[in-house]
This record gives structure tokens, sequence and C-alpha cells, in this order.
């Protein structure tokens, strides 16, 4: 140990280990906490606080602000890397704690860093730092083929995570946007949906099934479709969506449904989630369970399908379903499953489509979701195209407004022709001229006879329903008849105001 190490003259800063030694003059080792230091009157690197010199140490350096010969100790410390930004403001002794006015020599960057920050990373240097930090976090997937790195740890982690979301996407029919990259799983990725929608969704969130924000109703249908769709492969038979009339609740009598029902009626599945906990859905899951069990049907439940799942966990959790329903696996072929096609075909999309198409009308507008609002054309060429919710036409059945305004009219019609009918059968003594030989609404005017006085009316029916409700003139719809009426109750008041004069006289 040299003794000067300790010398008050004199101040030693503590590096980590590992770092280069100036030269022996400037550098000791103390043997019992075996801590390197070079002269520059920093601060401990290393805390041994049971050793006394360690101690010793750290009081000498309080004490003292030694100076440091500035141009040796910047070479050595950075190797070359960092020079003075100024030749001619170059300090002959740096001050501890005081900024340094110096260049990076890699990157061409003026920074003034203290002298204890010249150990960081890239010597301080904010620039390499940004440089390597982005250089390293980001994956652009257009050349994570070509990709090659001797770099291991996270880097390589993030290579996995990249194809991984690739995979997924492209599985899923959907293409990775030109300037897509990944930084890591919590990041947003964009890319285009197999209906041409610009998404950006993380990783995590494609692993609990998220998709394109666009086709946001997907997650209401994908977990049935892709479990029909399993239990197809797995089974080879058919499951079809059904309603039977001998599947009713025990409560309501309204027909339930299962989720899929093979020919044979053998087999029924039923997907389950998390609104399947609500009181009154496990009722109607109870009546379905006990009629499948009186029918001999193997009821098939699967519970909380993630979509997002790779397809092998699928068809392991579906597997698993299907022997708790007592029925055996057979061997299958996993790779029959096409999860781009079912991301295509869009269940809710087909569902509308159908219905339009059944009704004789066009979808003239793209297809976002059952609650984005879309252009459909009725197919009737007197009428416009009008807009709508998917979701009014799947579950309400609603159509056309000008088809229903007319629909409504020729119901009104029909509804008055037909009291109008009644009401001639009442007063059959009634005789009536149609205008221009037939009934056309409620309100055209026609000439009645009355049944009383036979005198002429041009009265709408509309006219003699108001009339007849009227008490003063009992209930009369001819005009001469409640003029008689008027007339003899006009005479009657007159008298009474006469009778009372006289009285009063």
């Amino acid at each position: 140990m040299e003794k000067r190490l300790f010398d008050r003259a004199s101040a030693w800063k503590i590096l980590p280990n590992g770092a280069s030694k100036i030269s022996d003059d400037w550098v000791a080792e103390h043997k019992p906490c075996g801590v390197q230091v070079i002269c520059g009157g920093g601060t401990l690197a290393r805390n041994e606080p049971n050793c006394p010199l360690c101690t010793s140490f750290r009081s000498t350096i309080r004490l003292h602000r030694p100076h440091v010969d500035a141009p040796r100790i910047l070479q050595a410390i950075t190797e070359g890397r960092v020079e003075w930004a100024s030749a001619s403001n170059v300090p002959s002794r740096i001050h501890r704690g005081v900024p340094l006015p110096v260049r990076c020599v890699v990157c061409d960057t003026s920074y003034s860093p203290q002298l204890h920050e010249l150990n960081y990373a890239f010597h301080g240097c904010p620039t390499c730092k940004k440089i390597a930090s982005e250089s390293n976090a980001t994956i652009l997937f257009s050349e994570i083929d070509s990709l090659t790195t001797t770099k291991l740890g996270n880097f390589q982690r993030r290579i996995r995570g990249a194809l991984d979301a690739r995979v997924h996407i492209e599985k899923r029919g959907g293409r990775l946007a030109p300037d897509a990259v990944y930084q890591n799983s919590s990041t947003r990725i964009h890319f285009f949906c197999p209906y041409g929608h610009e998404a950006a969704v993380s990783l995590d969130k494609l692993r609990g099934g998220s998709w394109c924000q666009q086709c946001h109703d997907l997650h209401k249908s994908l977990p049935e479709v892709i479990t029909r769709t399993i239990v197809e492969i797995i089974i080879e038979e058919p499951m079809k969506k059904v309603r039977p009339d001998w599947l009713r609740s025990s409560k309501t009598n309204e027909r339930l449904e299962f989720d899929g029902l093979n020919e044979s009626g053998s087999i029924a599945l039923e997907v389950q989630s998390k609104y399947h906990l609500k009181p009154e859905q496990q009722g109607r899951d109870e009546d379905k369970a006990k009629i499948a069990e009186q029918r001999n049907i193997a009821l098939i439940l699967v519970w909380d399908l993630n979509p997002g799942w790779a397809p092998d966990r699928m068809f392991d959790h579906v597997e698993e379903a299907i022997r708790e329903a007592g029925l055996e696996v057979p061997a299958y072929d996993r790779s029959l499953l096409d999860l781009a096609k079912i991301y295509r075909a869009h269940e809710m999309r087909h569902t509308l489509l159908k219905k339009i198409e059944d009704r004789g009308g066009e979808l003239l507008s793209d297809f976002f979701g059952i609650d984005s609002h879309v252009s459909i054309w009725c197919g009737h060429s007197e009428h416009s195209e009008w807009t709508t919710k998917p979701a009014s036409i799947i579950y309400q059945d609603t159509w056309c407004p000008s088809c229903a305004a007319e629909r409504l009219a020729l119901q009104k019609l029909a509804d008055s022709e037909a009291e109008f009918e009644r009401w001639l059968r009442e007063h059959s003594s009634v005789r009536v001229n149609l205008t221009d030989g037939q009934y056309q609404n409620a309100t055209v005017k026609h000439r009645f006879f009355c049944d009383s006085c036979h005198w002429p009316n041009e009265l709408s029916f509309l006219q003699i329903k108001s009339r007849q409700k009227d008490p003063q003139f009992e209930g009369r719809w001819c005009s001469f008849c409640r003029q008689v009426i008027s007339s003899q109750l006009k005479l009657a008041a007159d008298q009474a105001f006469f009778v009372g004069l006289v009285k009063r006289a």
C-alpha cells in the first residue's frame, strides 16, 4: 500500500471495478476492500463501512476539494472517444462538480458532463445513448427476416416477440403495415385487417383476443364461431346453430338456442362466457341441460375460449370440454383450422348481407360493425338509399323507411275500409254514393243520404265518426237533422228565458 494514497495534499476518485489504470504512479489498490482509485477528487464508488481505511479515505475527500490534471484524465477515462470542444478553452485543472465543455468524437455532439459522468455509458453522450436505445428497442417488420445480430438478452426476446406478432396477425388474415415496427409487447403494432381497416393493437392485446377496432363487434361472435369450427373438425360433422321447437324455457315457454347441433341430434354445443353467470341466463342453461339429458344428447360446454390463443391451445381447450361431456376424441387434423377464413367471413356481416339479399336490397357502403351506420338500398326504383345501424336490421328486423311508410299507409287504408264496411252494415238504411266509385280513405268526402230525412250530405267518413260522438245532437251526423236539433234547442232555451222573465215580473 502506498502511503500517499491517503495524503491530504491529494485526493483519489473511486472507479467501478474494471476501470482502466492511468498509470502505476496514479493508481493503487486498497488490499482490504479491493477498491481501485485514481487521483480525481470524486466520491467513493464502493462502500465498505467496516474498513477503517475506507472511512478515513471518505473523510479525506469530504474535507478537501482538490484539482485534477484535466487533459491527462479526460484522455485516460474516455480512451480518446471524447475531446475538448474547444482547444483554446481547455481547463488546466478540474474542480469536482464543474461541467466540462467536451465533444463526442463518434457523433460530433457537444455536451457538458461532470467528471464522474464520463464513466457512464457512452461517456455520458446523450446522442449516442439515444441512438443505441432506439436501435435496440425498435425492430422493423420488413427487415426482420434479414436481421442478423450478435446481441443477446432483451434484443433476442424482442425478435421472438416480433415474430410471434407477425404470425398472429397473418394467421388471422391480416397484413402488417409497410412501416410497422415492434418495440415490446405493450406498444401498438400497425396492421390491416382482412377488410382493409387500419388497426393498431399491441401484442399483449392480440394475445388477449383483441383485433381491429373497426371490427370491434367481432369479439361477440369469434369465440363461438371458432369453437364451433373446432368441434366440427374433431367430430367430423357439421354443427348448426338451431332453435328447435322442443327446446323451450320452463318459465316463459320461449324457444331456446343451441350454439351447435349435429345432424343426428346426438351432440349439442354451448359456448359459455361471463354472460352465462347471470341468474336469468343460468336458468335458461339449466333448462337446456335438463332437456338434453332427457333426449340423450351429449352437451359440450366450452368455457371462455380466447380467440387470441395459439391454435394448439384452442384445440386442447375444446378437447377437454368434449371429454367432460363423456365423448371420445378421435384422431383428426388440426391443420384444417383456417383462422383467416373465419376472420374474413365475419358472421355478423354475413347475417346482415343475407337479410338484405332476402328482401331484394343491396349494401352500398362498407361494413365496420353492427353499431356503425351503413347505407342500404331497398331495391325499389322510386325509393332512395337510407342509413341505419346493422344491429337494427339483424336483431329488430327493421327495413327501408319508405317501404315502411307505404306498408303502414296500406295497412291504415285496409283498416279504415274494413271499418267503413262495418259501419255500412250497421246502418243499412243509409245510402251512399262513393266518389270515383270506390272508397279511398277516411278523409275523402262522399254523398251520404240520411236514413231519417234522406237529405244528401257531402261528408267524409272521418266527419261522420266525429259527429256521432257529439252527445248534444244525439249522435246524428246528418247536417239537416243537426240543424233541426239545433233550432229546437235554441227555441227551448228562448222559452225558458221568457218563462223566467214572467216569473220575476
